[in-house]
């Protein structure tokens, strides 16, 4: 069986414990298993929220939008180190590369969802890019956009179809 597996196994083995169910099966546990993290990241914020399928979301209020990444997406990065953020004034558009953030185990790519004028960033994120892993809808947004086209926003994910998006997800790794 893979480490995962056995992670996965092990991990619906001790709660299973915990609530006075005993389940050894694979299948038991990887569905279990799938349940449980699909409600974990069902707490991503509803409403306004619009995503990506790379796992940024945006916020538009007026004609600017916030722009961070997911909880998933923070979660799977692991301790985020380094974070190299866009230039303040600098032309986005939907799509393109705008920074990258560093954890102990990997390097990804952030990715605008909307297109625009950069006209903040988030410079704490200099002295403390672990913000994005404390409060990635909060303090650990990452750039402010004038968005040029609010059609854009619309065509994201709402914060329904992410949640479906992460549960097929998660159902197939």
């Amino acid at each position: 069986m893979a480490l995962v597996g056995r992670r996965l196994l092990y991990l619906r083995a001790s709660l299973s414990s915990h609530i006075g169910q005993r389940s050894t099966s694979w299948s038991d546990s990887r569905t279990g298993s799938l349940a449980l993290l699909a409600r974990k990241y069902s707490s991503e914020p509803r409403g306004k929220y619009r995503y990506t399928k790379s796992h940024e979301w945006a916020l538009v209020e007026g004609k600017t939008a916030t722009v961070g990444i997911s909880n998933y997406a923070q979660e799977k990065l692991g301790e985020i180190v380094f974070a190299e953020l866009p230039k303040l004034g600098s032309q986005v558009s939907k799509g393109d590369a705008i920074g990258v953030l560093e954890s102990v185990k990997a390097a990804a790519e952030v990715y605008s969802p909307v297109g625009g004028k950069v006209t903040a960033i988030n410079e704490s994120l200099q002295t403390e890019p672990e913000l994005v892993n404390k409060e990635p809808y909060g303090n650990g947004w990452i750039m402010k956009v004038d968005v040029k086209d609010t059609v854009q926003y619309d065509s994201l994910l709402s914060s329904d179809d992410y949640q479906k998006y992460l549960r097929d997800e998660l159902s197939v790794s």
